[in-house]
């Protein structure tokens, strides 16, 4: 704005606004629109219009000004009339109403001083509030409805949410409680895993050697059976032989052994397949070289493919094939127990059982919420502890049984 021109030459401002037309090439229509627009209201004040230097940027920035400012006045005066339009309506309106009022003997001079003083209150209220129409209170009437409902809703929504938040923290309350009482029981819980340690790796001990002790005697009470084959006299016809087999498979059942169970060695095999051929010289039963317990549990035992195979080659010559099938059964640990009816019976009898139990497994686990209770545990442990005891007590009788009808 340095360069703004001294005089109000009509020539210079117009030669000034030729040569910018000319240089910068903006529209002429805005120059006038903007001077004329400055014009007005510089008259409207009663002053006139400085003198300054048109450029396109100011140019630009008035020709916005005079926009805004045009559409603002036209937007005034568009409101301005209205406002006269409804002053004009609200006269008429008074006019018939005070036509009324005096009409009915209600006029503002005939009514007392209070009453009108509250009237220009209540005027004034309704005025400040802008509930001047019955609508508007009717509409008022209706979001106090509203609010009052949803104000009622949120505190019922607050008292259950008030008590959910009491219910969590008496939950965290008791479960800290009860993270101490289990942090406390930590170092003699550890005590009493390290000693159920050391008595797990005594009773593994105790049950290898109840194993071991086992299998001696059951082997030394198989091999007294196997001694005891001498009384039997060896059959001279077929029925005799069937009898003969059915009192050797009866034996071997006795001792709860099979024939490829026995596991003897190859010399006993030898004695007694040849048995047949043996009685067929002698007119007497079976009289193979007598083995005692002794030189049968020193023996080497045989395989189960080498059993098999002897089982196979030379024991079928001595037993019918129904027998050498059994015993074959036997040794893969097949039982009468097992076969396809019993099974079917036991899946039905299961299907039973689990309908009877469902009930009391929906009952128990039930309780698996509930917190453990010591009292109960120490209970529990004392009645594993009597029954351990009661069972290492019935095995050591056994063992005195057995050791006492060796002897």
């Amino acid at each position: 704005m340095s360069d703004i021109v001294g005089g109000s030459d009509p020539y210079a401002i117009t030669s000034v606004t030729a040569e910018s037309s000319k240089t910068t090439g903006f529209d002429a229509n805005r120059i006038s629109e903007v001077k004329a627009w400055l014009t007005s209201q510089f008259d409207a004040v009663g002053k006139d219009v400085p003198d300054f230097e048109y450029t396109p940027r100011s140019i630009t920035e008035l020709h916005k000004i005079a926009t805004l400012s045009q559409a603002k006045t036209q937007a005034s005066v568009i409101v301005a009339n209205d406002y006269r339009q409804k002053a004009a309506e609200y006269r008429s309106q008074a006019a018939r109403i005070r036509e009324i009022l005096e009409s009915v003997g209600l006029a503002q001079e005939s009514l007392p001083s209070n009453v009108v003083s509250s009237a220009h209150v209540l005027a004034k209220v309704a005025n400040l509030l802008d509930v001047r129409d019955t609508e508007l209170m009717a509409d008022l009437s209706l979001r106090k409805t509203a609010v009052e409902e949803k104000r009622a809703k949120v505190q019922q929504e607050s008292k259950v949410l008030l008590e959910y938040t009491r219910k969590a923290i008496a939950r965290l309350t008791y479960l800290k409680r009860t993270l101490s009482q289990l942090e406390d029981d930590i170092a003699p819980c550890e005590a009493q895993m390290e000693n159920w340690k050391t008595n797990l790796a005594i009773m593994e001990s105790k049950e290898r050697q109840y194993l071991q002790e086992y299998g001696y005697y059951k082997k030394k009470a198989c091999c007294k059976s196997l001694y005891s084959i001498e009384k039997i006299q060896y059959p001279q016809d077929d029925m005799s032989l069937f009898t003969f087999n059915a009192k050797w498979m009866i034996l071997c059942k006795v001792n709860s052994m099979s024939w490829l169970d026995m596991r003897i060695d190859e010399g006993l095999q030898r004695d007694l397949l040849s048995a047949r051929a043996y009685s067929k010289v002698t007119s007497g039963g079976l009289k193979a070289a007598p083995l005692g317990p002794d030189k049968l549990l020193s023996r080497p035992k045989l395989s189960f493919y080498e059993a098999q195979a002897i089982s196979s080659e030379k024991i079928g010559s001595f037993l019918p094939q129904h027998a050498i099938n059994f015993a074959v059964l036997n040794r893969v640990g097949y039982t009468p127990e097992i076969n396809h009816g019993v099974l079917v019976e036991m899946a039905e009898h299961k299907k039973d059982l689990e309908k009877k139990t469902k009930p009391i497994l929906d009952t128990l686990r039930s309780y698996q919420d509930l917190p453990p209770d010591k009292a109960l545990a120490a209970l529990a442990i004392e009645d594993k502890k009597r029954q351990y005891a009661a069972a290492e007590k019935y095995l050591e009788d056994v063992l005195q049984s057995a050791l006492a009808s060796s002897e």
